[in-house]
């Protein structure tokens, strides 16, 4: 399968070397370069391709308005922006997601070509991997792919806890059928939820929706670098009744707010002798080469407050959540994974509901009413029972 792709950016140098960067990856073809945002709408509707890598700061037409241009046209591709990382850059870019692109890459800044390309080309290949793999993913010009291809686990270090090491079971034939019913848990102290490829979307469509009188503290992983995940968390509280942060080392994690794991870091979760429940920001390394990681976030959450909680798994790639979500079921907690037609990316709740890990399987559009629901049966926020000063800490250092 061929991927057809089309180049747009306003820069001469930059669309050569992504064009470059393309070209060189197997199943790649460049049909068509664009250097503004009008010529690129007008070729995106000719040549139907596969995939767009789309600059947003351009002349005339910017990225943004040609994601409308081409939402209006009910023009399908997949769009890769290429952004800055900057703080504009993450502004636009995170609308950008919001609006319905797959993903983004940043532009390299490395004093040497080289390696600007080499690593155009690395993290090309990543998502143009992706895109093949997902048959949702909507091949304009190829035939449909596979679905996601599962690879063996990879061994990180040991993620998060000082206990015993969670054991994933052994996949299980799944009958769906069993997962067409919500699943609540009684009482709720929090609700953590684990996202990737297509999250920003899929949280604009789900967080703004929840009322103001919803008092269970949310904890959200989202694949994103630094810069990217505090924007995102503005974007949310601009439009949403909740209070949505970056969380930040020793923060509260209290009813009614939302709370993003910043970029680049790692975050988990304690309760204090009090029965608060508390971030815990750290710079421990990469977990599946995830920072922030859902497995660590998830790994970190102590008994007493797990075996009371609903853990979510959402669109994306790969397999962050899984550890982390065994972990969690073994200790009581409830557990959700987004339905593979609602999926972006059917990645990371493939697994969860493959490996017989899920109690219920939701459809997107359902999740905000799902939500509420539980809020209402649970009576709003539990907290959680305090418990001994003398417990063993949580979070490993090394």
């Amino acid at each position: 399968m061929t991927l057809r792709t089309i180049v747009v950016d306003d820069s001469i140098i930059f669309r050569k070397v992504m064009r470059d960067a393309l070209s060189a990856i197997p199943g790649v073809e460049v049909v068509d370069i664009a250097r503004d945002g009008s010529s690129a709408v007008d070729k995106i509707v000719a040549a139907k391709p596969d995939l767009v890598t789309l600059d947003i700061e351009m002349p005339g037409l910017n990225g943004l308005e040609v994601l409308e241009e081409l939402d209006l046209r009910g023009i399908q591709t997949n769009v890769i922006v290429v952004s800055a990382h900057t703080s504009r850059g993450a502004e636009v870019t995170t609308q950008a997601l919001s609006m319905g692109a797959l993903d983004f890459i940043l532009k390299p800044d490395n004093d040497n070509a080289g390696a600007n390309l080499a690593q155009l080309k690395s993290e090309l290949a990543r998502l143009l991997k992706m895109v093949k793999a997902q048959p949702q993913l909507s091949m304009v010009s190829s035939s449909p792919a596979k679905s996601e291809t599962l690879s063996a686990p990879i061994v990180a270090r040991a993620p998060v806890r000082t206990t015993k090491t969670t054991s994933v079971p052994r996949p299980v034939e799944c009958n769906l059928e069993n997962l067409k019913t919500p699943k609540f848990p009684h009482l709720c102290h929090a609700i953590f939820i684990g996202i990737s490829t297509g999250g920003p979307k899929a949280l604009a469509s789900v967080i703004p929706k929840l009322p103001a009188t919803f008092t269970i503290p949310i904890v959200i992983v989202q694949h994103m670098p630094p810069l990217f995940t505090a924007t995102m968390a503005k974007s949310l509280d601009n439009t949403s009744a909740l209070n949505v942060v970056e969380a930040t080392h020793g923060m509260p994690l209290a009813g009614g707010g939302v709370y993003i794991a910043p970029g680049g870091k790692q975050l988990g979760v304690k309760a204090d002798a009090r029965g608060n429940v508390i971030a815990v920001v750290t710079d421990d390394p990469p977990i599946k080469s995830c920072k922030p990681s859902v497995d660590y976030m998830m790994s970190s959450v102590p008994s007493s407050i797990a075996r009371n909680s609903l853990a979510v798994i959402m669109t994306g790639m790969g397999d962050d959540g899984r550890d982390g979500v065994s972990y969690l079921r073994q200790n009581g907690c409830t557990v959700w994974a987004q339905s593979a037609e609602s999926c972006t990316v059917y990645g990371m709740p493939r697994q969860i509901i493959e490996n017989g890990l899920a109690d219920f399987a939701f459809d997107l559009d359902d999740l905000p009413n799902l939500l509420s629901q539980l809020a209402y049966r649970a009576g709003g926020y539990c907290p959680v029972p305090p418990i001994p000063s003398t417990t063993a800490p949580m979070m490993a250092t090394n």
